[in-house]
């Protein structure tokens, strides 16, 4: 086979949605959800119990969009804000039990791909195929394809 072709090969399987997907290259989002509302209960998630401000502050981005995400994501259920009796000025933020299992259903999707794009190989075919990609990556790592670069950029961006 040459280079040409493999290389066109390698671009195809780099470019399915399934390997994006799969790698998480490519967010798979719920109907009901954009995808700041994904970010954000991903973010509540891990931060339980933050502030509209800490969540703020983590994600760099201003308090009224947090807003609207913790909105849309309470209308579906996926987390609640809880007011604090010390403070009633302090909300915290956490996710609900079908928030919670919202994340691991979508922690588990790149596994379920990734299982089903390989499972078809056996061991030494997928050790062989680690091989073979390391040494690939390798090799473009150390490469200098700057001239390659210069002239994608003049010619055809």
């Amino acid at each position: 086979m040459a280079n040409l072709e493999l290389l066109d090969l390698l671009s195809q399987l780099t470019e399915n949605s399934k390997i994006k997907y799969a790698t998480g290259k490519e967010k798979w989002f719920n109907s009901l959800m954009d995808r700041a509302a994904v970010t954000m209960l991903k973010t509540v998630f891990d931060h339980e119990g933050a502030t509209n401000s800490e969540l703020s502050n983590i994600l760099d981005i201003r308090p009224s969009s947090v807003s609207n995400s913790i909105k849309t994501l309470e209308r579906l259920n996926l987390i609640c804000r809880v007011v604090q009796d010390y403070d009633k000025r302090i909300i915290k933020i956490y996710t609900t039990d079908r928030g919670k299992k919202e994340i691991i259903q979508m922690g588990s999707i790149p596994s379920n791909l990734a299982k089903k794009i390989f499972d078809f190989l056996d061991n030494q075919e997928k050790k062989q195929l680690e091989r073979i990609l390391s040494k690939l990556l390798t090799n473009i790592e150390k490469e200098d394809f700057s001239m390659y670069e210069n002239y994608i950029d003049k010619n055809i961006k």
